[in-house]
Order: C-alpha cells, then structure tokens, then sequence
C-alpha cells in the first residue's frame, strides 16, 4: 500500500469553491484501479488548505495508471483557479521500510 497526499491552497475568498473542486477531484481519484480510499480533511493549523491522503496498492496506480488516464487532465481544470500555489502530491512511505533491523545490533 502506497500513501499519497494532496494538498491545496486556497486563493483568498476561494475557500468554498476550492473544497467543492477538491471533492470532486476526489471521487475521480476514488474511481481508479489500485485506489483504496481517500479523505477529505481541513488542516487545523492553516485554514484554507484542505488535504487529501489517498491510499493506492502501488506507486504506479497515481503514476501511470491516474497519471496518464483523461481524468487527471481533469484535477487542473476543477483546483488550480482556486488553488494558489498549484496542488502538490507526495507520495510517501514508512520509515520503518528504509530503517536497516537493529535486531542483529543488540545480539
């Protein structure tokens, strides 16, 4: 499993226009193959940026499969004249995946 997140900054006043863009864009991410889910959420610390974590089976479902398919064409169109400065994604990975075992330290 592959985390990803998206994350949109409002234009001033847009707030409300930028968190109806970003549940549409939302559902066409869901539709995907290889997307498990998503959600929706406000960040406490800076009102007017809304992220989107989206888990998918692999890098590639964003990549390749979301990435080259017409509907992600669609993400510009419904965010970026809300969205200042233009979404970002990451797609992350657990520190315990790249962190080598200590178990054979403490033997």
């Amino acid at each position: 499993m592959v985390p990803e997140v998206a994350v949109s900054t409002a234009r001033p006043g847009q707030e409300a226009a930028l968190d109806e863009a970003c549940e549409r864009a939302a559902g066409t991410s869901a539709a995907m193959p290889g997307s498990r889910s998503h959600d929706l959420q406000h960040c406490i610390a800076f009102p007017a940026r809304d992220l989107l974590p989206v888990r998918r089976d692999r890098r590639e479902d964003r990549t390749v499969r979301f990435g080259g398919s017409p509907t992600c064409g669609e993400w510009p169109a419904l965010l970026h004249r809300f969205s200042d400065p233009c979404p970002t994604v990451e797609h992350d990975g657990s520190v315990a995946a790249r962190t080598p075992s200590t178990a054979a330290d403490s033997a």
